[in-house]
């Protein structure tokens, strides 16, 4: 529920900045899931009597890629479904370019 309601206001307010005609840019991530997908992992290991010490670091990465492989795309697909407007696929204004050059 809070990713649902923190999306939709975010959404919403990027929207209405662009409906007032400022240049908006919004990237949903969800880079952040890998502190979750650790401690999905680390129950699903405790419950077969290991820990993520007992595989090591290749075998807990490998075992994370597979988690991902197979359920990764949830908050993405359920952005989509709550119908936050996807940017991805957009391309970058000048502005948005030049900005992140400067950060970067």
């Amino acid at each position: 529920m809070g990713h649902a309601f923190e999306n939709a206001l975010i959404d919403t307010l990027v929207r209405y900045h662009r409906m007032r005609g400022r240049n908006t840019l919004w990237l949903p991530g969800t880079d952040h899931a890998s502190i979750a997908v650790q401690t999905i992992l680390e129950k699903q290991l405790l419950a077969e009597g290991k820990s993520r010490y007992d595989l090591g670091r290749d075998r807990f990465l490998e075992r994370a890629w597979q988690w991902k492989a197979s359920s990764g795309g949830t908050i993405v697909n359920q952005l989509r479904r709550l119908g936050v407007k996807d940017e991805n696929n957009k391309k970058m204004s000048k502005s948005a370019v030049y900005a992140s050059c400067r950060v970067g």
